[in-house]
């Protein structure tokens, strides 16, 4: 039957949400509402920069998205997924744009790039393909690439396939499998909880179901520490897409660099939140023990979206990361 979600997909979040309810349960710290930070909490809605190029680019029988802005090093980042877009991580990256050459995009059927008509036929090696293309048709010769969650599995297999292209690599909220079991906080808002059971436990019917249920998920996924306004303000700006969505839960299961790590030699940042029960940290201490060139750094208030939360830190360890390793200059600029 068509988009049907892997089975084995189903069944592991099944388990995995079942697990954590007799974790919850246990526990007896399930919270019923969101529980903000006033001290830390990032409730400032700031307005996107105006990117200095956007359009769409023909690539591999599709048309790609993007938008740059900045000067220097260009960084191409990966959104998460699927069914997602770039616009979550704005605007809370645009300040790269001070010390870098920025490229967002949306993935193949996702976002503002061009549909899919049959996604049986995308995997993988398709986003990587298209990524490839996507460096060769802005002219550059090499690249650094930035990827978070879902795309953060598409950098990891550019950076197998491409080295030679690549400067270096960065890494957030990720794991070399789907083998790793979440890491549950000692509280949890119960009705973002539920949400998060029914968007990885069934399809998504459509576009605004998939929104809906991730905008409730979003105080486990964005943590305490990023405030209602700015959660919604991010929703808002999403363009999700369920096609898309369903066929990143069948092709989650076929990733598996565990034992391909030690290929990776360019410099590589790995970053995490600290508070990220998706990934958690034993998934990103074995990529930092299996990338040999690579450095950890998980961040203190944060969930699976650190940029989010501690934009500032983020930032700085990514800008600190750039010039220890003289990748923050212009000299890789076409």
């Amino acid at each position: 039957m068509k988009n049907i979600l892997n089975r084995n997909f189903f069944k592991q979040f099944f388990i995995i949400a079942i697990v954590l309810v007799v974790i919850v349960i246990g526990r007896l710290v399930i919270l019923s509402s969101s529980t903000t930070s006033s001290a830390t909490a990032n409730n400032t809605v700031v307005a996107t920069r105006t990117a200095e190029e956007r359009g769409m680019v023909e690539v591999n029988g599709t048309e790609i998205y993007y938008e740059k802005m900045g000067s220097g090093t260009p960084i191409l980042i990966m959104h998460g997924g699927l069914g997602l877009d770039h616009e979550y991580f704005r605007p809370f990256l645009d300040s790269w744009a001070d010390f870098a050459q920025i490229v967002y995009y949306d993935h193949r059927g996702n976002g503002r790039s061009s549909t899919v008509d049959d996604w049986s036929r995308v995997t993988l090696d398709t986003f990587v393909e298209d990524a490839e293309a996507l460096r060769k048709a802005l002219g550059y010769e090499k690249i650094i690439v930035y990827g978070h969650s879902f795309g953060a599995n598409i950098a990891v297999l550019y950076a197998l396939r491409y080295p030679e292209n690549l400067e270096g690599l960065i890494i957030s909220d990720t794991s070399p499998n789907m083998s790793y079991m979440p890491e549950v906080p000692d509280t949890i808002n119960l009705n973002a909880f539920v949400a998060m059971g029914k968007l990885f436990t069934s399809l998504a019917k459509d576009n605004d179901q998939l929104g809906e249920r991730w905008f409730a998920a979003t105080p486990l996924l964005y943590g305490s520490n990023v405030g209602e306004e700015v959660a919604e303000d991010i929703h808002k700006r999403i363009h999700y897409n369920a096609d898309a969505f369903n066929r990143g839960g069948e092709l989650l299961p076929t990733y598996d660099v565990s034992e391909r790590m030690s290929e990776i030699s360019v410099p590589t940042l790995i970053l995490a939140g600290n508070h990220d029960f998706l990934s958690g940290s034993a998934a990103h201490e074995d990529f930092a023990s299996g990338i040999s060139n690579s450095e950890l750094l998980f961040l203190e208030n944060s969930a699976h979206f650190p940029f989010i939360s501690e934009p500032e830190e983020f930032e700085s360890a990514v800008h600190t990361w750039l010039d220890k390793n003289h990748l923050s200059s212009d000299t890789l600029i076409h």
